[in-house]
């Protein structure tokens, strides 16, 4: 007979967050530069190719903020709160000679994503020359990464509405290696716990979950005939590093990642290193 605690467990284990399906809707897109008008006009040439799954959008209003509409990071944000955006983009280090040093985003961008709840497209600099061969080619294939996978609807559905179809989504979540080892090893200091069978587990465990999560987006979109292969990638690991390998391996055209945190001002966790270190494709900052 269970007892009450492996009763709440089994009860608990049976309760599977399953993914809720809602299209996005991109009606208006701003593109922000320090270009001149000519150089502005090319540019968003090239995002609309990039962003070919919004031709579907009937109607849909292209805006630019170029080199002399503003020059401080305030006078970019009256341009934005003073307009209905469904996504800005623009590139790192505006109004700045510091894209020649890759370490840092810039005060617009930072301050962008940050006080707008408004999802940025951060493309390759333009002059910078770090962008890979095709990086707005098209938008075949998008990875959508999270440190927690289950119940992060939103970063799905932005990554489907930017993703051309047919094509491939891949969901990635990586659990900290060095982080479980360390709690691990407390646990392996506590006498009344079986710490191989702990592990063995609570591994388990952390891996099924964002598992499961990603089984359901594959079958509501396949229920949906939505022609986009979904492609888990859950391990252990060191984030950083095996979410580089990733972009890097799969050739994505598109990072879809988390920037807000509610708990700081700061951006969140593994945000800022990952908009600094990828450079070379195009990233959704939601």
């Amino acid at each position: 007979m269970l007892k009450v605690d492996e009763f709440e467990s089994a009860f608990r284990s049976s309760i599977k967050e399953t993914y809720q399906h809602q299209d996005i809707k991109i009606e208006s897109v701003l593109l922000v530069t320090d270009l001149e008008a000519e150089a502005t006009a090319k540019l968003l040439n090239q995002v609309k190719g990039f962003c070919q799954s919004l031709k579907q959008a009937e109607n849909i209003a292209w805006n630019t903020a170029k080199h002399n509409d503003f020059k401080s990071a305030q006078d970019l944000l009256e341009i934005i709160n003073h307009s209905t955006m469904d996504l800005i983009v623009t590139y790192r280090n505006l109004h700045s000679e510091t894209w020649r040093y890759p370490y840092s985003l810039g005060e617009h961008l930072d301050v962008m994503l940050q006080k707008t709840k408004i999802p940025v497209l951060v493309i390759p600099h333009p002059k910078a020359g770090y962008g890979r061969d095709n990086a707005l080619d098209n938008c075949h294939s998008v990875v959508v990464i999270t440190d927690h996978m289950v119940n992060d609807h939103h970063l799905v559905q932005y990554g489907l509405a930017l993703l051309d179809k047919p094509g491939r989504l891949y969901l990635s979540h990586i659990e900290d290696q060095v982080n479980f080892d360390r709690v691990m090893e407390a646990i392996s200091k506590i006498p009344t716990i079986d710490t191989d069978d702990a592990r063995h587990k609570l591994s388990q465990q952390l891996l099924k979950e964002p598992a499961e999560y990603i089984q359901s987006v594959k079958f509501e979109l396949d229920k949906l005939k939505r022609s986009v292969e979904v492609i888990p990638m859950v391990s252990f690991g060191h984030q950083m590093k095996d979410y580089l390998k990733h972009i890097d391996e799969k050739q994505v055209d598109l990072l879809v990642l988390n920037t807000k945190d509610g708990d700081q001002l700061a951006m969140h966790g593994l945000a800022y290193p990952l908009a600094v270190e990828v450079r070379q494709i195009p990233l959704l900052m939601l």
